[in-house]
C-alpha cells in the first residue's frame, strides 16, 4: 500500500511540475518582469540596510533608489532604441555592402583552398545564403521589434521593482507568517542564501560586463566603427548569457567593420582584439572573481541555458544561471531532494572548494546519509 501511495505521489509531483512550467510559459509576459524586478531589488538590499543604519528615513531611501534606477534604465532605452532605429533605416545599404564584402572574402578563400589543397569548395554560396540581404534586414527588424516589446515589460518591471523595494526589508516578518515557527529557521536560511548569491553574482557580473562593454566601446572608437556605444552596450548585455553571449557580441562590431572598410586588416584586427577581450574576461578574470560561488557543473549550466531559453526565449537565456542556482539552493535544503541539488553541482570539500579528484559514488552516498540522518531524527 505504501509503495502504491508513493508512486501516486511521484506521479502527482511530476504532473504538478509539468503544469507549473506550462503556466510559466503561458504567463511569461507577467512572470519574467517579476523575476527581473526581484533580482534587481535584491541587489539593493545591502544598500538599503546601510542607509537605514545611517538613520536616513525609509520613505526617502526607496523613492530615491526607484527614481534613479528606473530613470537610468529608461534613458539607456531611449539612446539604444534611437540607434537601433537608425540602423534599421540603413539596413538595406548595409546588407548590400556586406554581401559584396562576403563575396570578395569567399572568392579569395576558395582560391586559397584550391591552390593550397588542390580541391574545390563552394564557400561563396554558403556564406552568401547565411548572410544574405534578407537575413540582415530581418535581423534588424527583429531587433526593432524586441525594443518595441520592451516598453510593456518595462512598465510591469517598474511596478514590481518598487513593490519589492518596499517589501523585501520586512522579509523576516513575512517568512514567519508563511512558514510558521517550526520551519522558520530553514526557510529563512534558504532565503538568506539566495539573497547572498543574487547580490554576489549580480555585482561580479555587472563589474565584469561593464569592463567588457567599455573595452569593446574603446576598440570601436579607436577604429572608428559606427555605433560604438551600441556595440559596447550589446557586449555588456550579452555577456550575461553563458557560452554563446560572448561569441555573438564579437560578431556585430566585426561585421560593421567589414562593412565600413575595403581591406581585411581592420576587420580582422577588430575581431582578434574583441575575441581576446571576451576570452580574457570570460575565461580568466571571471572564474577568478566568481570562484565556486555558482556551484554548478557545466552540463547543468548548458541544460539550463537550453531549457530556459526554450521556455522564455531571450529572457530565459539571461535568467538561466540565476534560476538554476536558486533551484539548486532550494533542493539542497530538504533531505528528500538533496540528491538532485548535488547532481546539479560538483563534489566539494569541507570548506566548499571544488575537489579535483573524486569518487562519483560520494554524491549518492552523501545524499543517502543525509536522508538517513533526517529519518533518524524523525523517529526520535
Amino acid at each position: 500500500m505504501e509503495k502504491y501511495l508513493s508512486r501516486i505521489s511521484v506521479t502527482l509531483l511530476f504532473l504538478a511540475v509539468v503544469v507549473a512550467f506550462y503556466l510559466l510559459s503561458i504567463f511569461s509576459a507577467i512572470v519574467i518582469p517579476l523575476i527581473f524586478a526581484f533580482l534587481a531589488a535584491s541587489m539593493y538590499q545591502p544598500l538599503t540596510i546601510f542607509l537605514r543604519n545611517k538613520k536616513i528615513p525609509f520613505y526617502l531611501i526607496i523613492p530615491s533608489i526607484s527614481i534613479i534606477t528606473l530613470g537610468i534604465l529608461f534613458l539607456m532605452y531611449l539612446i539604444i532604441s534611437s540607434t537601433v532605429v537608425e540602423i534599421s533605416t540603413q539596413s538595406d545599404d548595409f546588407a548590400k555592402t556586406l554581401t559584396h564584402r562576403i563575396d570578395w572574402l569567399a572568392s579569395g578563400l576558395e582560391r586559397f583552398i584550391n591552390e593550397r589543397f588542390h580541391t574545390t569548395i563552394s564557400v561563396n554560396k554558403e556564406l552568401s545564403q547565411l548572410l544574405s540581404k534578407d537575413f540582415v534586414t530581418n535581423a534588424a527588424k527583429g531587433i526593432v521589434a524586441s525594443f518595441t516589446s520592451f516598453t510593456n515589460g518595462f512598465f510591469w518591471f517598474s511596478v514590481y521593482f518598487v513593490v519589492f523595494l518596499f517589501s523585501l526589508p520586512n522579509y523576516r516578518r513575512y517568512l514567519r507568517y508563511v512558514a510558521g515557527r517550526d520551519k522558520l529557521e530553514i526557510v529563512t536560511s534558504t532565503y538568506i542564501t539566495i539573497q547572498k548569491f543574487i547580490y554576489t553574482y549580480a555585482n561580479i557580473k555587472l563589474f565584469i560586463n561593464l569592463v567588457v562593454g567599455i573595452l569593446v566601446y574603446v576598440v570601436c572608437v579607436v577604429f572608428e566603427i559606427k555605433f560604438a556605444f551600441l556595440w559596447g552596450f550589446v557586449a555588456f548585455l550579452l555577456h550575461f548569457i553563458p557560452f554563446i553571449g560572448a561569441i555573438i557580441s564579437v560578431l556585430f562590431p566585426s561585421l560593421m567593420a567589414l562593412i565600413q572598410y575595403d581591406d581585411i586588416f581592420v576587420p580582422g584586427t577588430v575581431l582578434i582584439l574583441l575575441t581576446v577581450i571576451q576570452m580574457g574576461m570570460g575565461n580568466i578574470v571571471e572564474p577568478v572573481m566568481m570562484g565556486n560561488k555558482l556551484r554548478l557543473n557545466t552540463i547543468t549550466a548548458i541544460f539550463g541555458l537550453v531549457f530556459w531559453g526554450f521556455l522564455w526565449g531571450v529572457s530565459g537565456l539571461f535568467l538561466s544561471i540565476p534560476m538554476l542556482v536558486i533551484t539548486k539552493v532550494m533542493l539542497e535544503q530538504f533531505p528528500d531532494t538533496a540528491i538532485f541539488g548535488r547532481i546539479m553541482g560538483f563534489p566539494e570539500d569541507t570548506q566548499g572548494n571544488r575537489l579535483r579528484t573524486w569518487d562519483p559514488t560520494t554524491i549518492i552516498t552523501k545524499s543517502f546519509d543525509s536522508t538517513h540522518e533526517s529519518e533518524t531524527k524523525k523517529d526520535k
